[in-house]
């Protein structure tokens, strides 16, 4: 479940740079509908990057960032943090390890290729876990050779109807975020994704 550099790299460019490449876009919306019918929705002030996010069936990597930089709206609504928010749905069929199970196997060498973003273990900073009943957070650093990112994001993985799901948290290297800053951020869109998903 690597993200995919090309996406992440693309979107963070656009909040850091001058030009803004979402210029006629097509409407700004909050969320993507799967065709199985799961919603991948932003928490307040988070809106989707169409021309970043990928879509195909019951699969997705959708790119969040700021609603007001998206629709070029300087009073529109914004997040509460600075930065990006990648929301990757697996296919079904595939549980999710209990979080202990999954905490311990992202301890190890293949674990943390999974998490690298060029799948090299030895770039990737395992920084902070935490994990409860129903997901496993974390903050990471990632060394991998990668344009415009900060070399700290968060990441939380959890189940969602029978899915795998991702999400991840990038900051900006002008606005670095602190540690529970970026949990906070990173559990409320959790959080909100599992909400308009209950039921």
């Amino acid at each position: 479940m690597r993200i995919s550099d090309a996406l992440v790299g693309a979107a963070l460019l656009a909040l850091t740079g001058c030009a803004n490449p979402f210029s006629g876009a097509d409407e700004v919306t909050r969320k993507v509908a799967l065709s199985d019918g799961l919603v991948i929705e932003g928490a307040s002030g988070w809106c989707v990057d169409q021309r970043s996010s990928r879509t195909r069936g019951d699969v997705a990597v959708v790119v969040f960032g700021s609603c007001a930089a998206l629709a070029q709206d300087p009073l529109g609504a914004r997040p509460e943090v600075a930065g990006l928010v990648t929301v990757t749905i697996d296919a079904p069929g595939a549980p999710l390890p209990p979080p202990a199970a999954l905490e311990a196997h992202l301890s190890t060498a293949p674990g943390r290729a999974s998490l690298a973003r060029d799948g090299d273990a030895g770039r990737v900073d395992l920084l902070e876990m935490r994990s409860d009943e129903d997901r496993l957070v974390l903050r990471m650093r990632d060394d991998s050779p990668a344009a415009a990112q900060t070399p700290i994001s968060w990441r939380g993985l959890f189940g969602l109807r029978g899915r795998m799901v991702s999400v991840s948290l990038f900051g900006l290297a002008e606005d670095p975020l602190e540690a529970d800053e970026g949990f906070d951020a990173l559990e409320a869109q959790i959080d909100h994704l599992i909400a308009v998903n209950a039921g």
